[in-house]
């Protein structure tokens, strides 16, 4: 009995110090965004929408995300998923308003 309580306290212990150790998915997001942009600014559009939507997955509340999918999307003429990306951003920023123009001013200084 006492060893079975171990076994399941260094079970719990072992999984929350590798949860503490792994990013975030807002940090993940943010790198996968960063590294579409570049993807994006090398004319490489159908390898950043992979990480583009993936990025949206990640971060389903930030507007810069869809925006990117957007982009990527327009960029490989899916043009109606493009829309819905773009209307997705619109909609998130709407509810903060200004949050799209002061994260695409911040992904531009990176």
């Amino acid at each position: 009995m006492i060893s079975r309580a171990i076994v399941i306290l260094f079970t719990v212990l072992l999984a929350a110090s590798s949860w503490a150790q792994s990013p975030s998915d807002a940090e993940k997001a943010q790198t996968l965004m960063e590294r579409g942009a570049a993807l994006m600014d090398e004319k490489k559009a159908d390898l950043a929408q992979p990480l583009m939507r993936q990025a949206a997955v990640l971060s389903p509340t930030s507007p810069l995300a869809f925006y990117y999918l957007g982009s990527a999307e327009m960029a490989l003429g899916k043009y109606t998923a493009a829309q819905e990306a773009m209307q997705t951003a619109l909609r998130l920023d709407a509810a903060h308003p200004g949050l799209l123009r002061k994260q695409r001013r911040e992904a531009q200084d990176i």
